[in-house]
């Protein structure tokens, strides 16, 4: 068995910071740390596939690859998208998680964009 003790500070009202020790003991250590429920901040049902902030319709893809990118901060990605400090870490974390199929669902959307504009466009 192993303990882990973990101090913070906390600030309740009207009486200040206080300290606060948390005491965990593991006994055996997990291989992988288990997912987070992300579901207050990402939903999948009104893009298909697709994830997204909850209720505002931008794609975590969208975040996480101008994150990449641009090598845009939390504070950038709020501005940029109009969210949340919350609802950009719930994002660049959900695409952590799930790097590998959010991938393979953009690099679909674009292969049926690239698509779709070869079958419309003039010549």
């Amino acid at each position: 068995m192993r303990r882990i003790i973990v101090y913070g500070l906390t600030k309740r009202p009207h009486e200040g910071a206080i300290r606060v020790k948390i005491t965990v003991e593991v006994t055996a250590m997990a291989t992988q740390a288990p997912a987070i429920n992300l579901s207050k901040y990402i939903e999948i049902k009104v893009f298909g596939e697709r994830p997204h902030i909850r209720g505002r319709r931008v794609p975590v893809a969208s975040v996480a690859y101008n994150a990449r990118t641009n090598g845009w901060d939390v504070a950038e990605l709020c501005d940029a998208f109009g969210l949340s400090q919350a609802e950009v870490l719930a994002a660049l974390l959900y695409y952590e998680e799930h790097q590998l199929d959010i991938d393979r669902l953009e690099n679909e959307e674009l292969a049926e964009m690239e698509k779709m504009y070869q079958k419309h466009s003039k010549p």
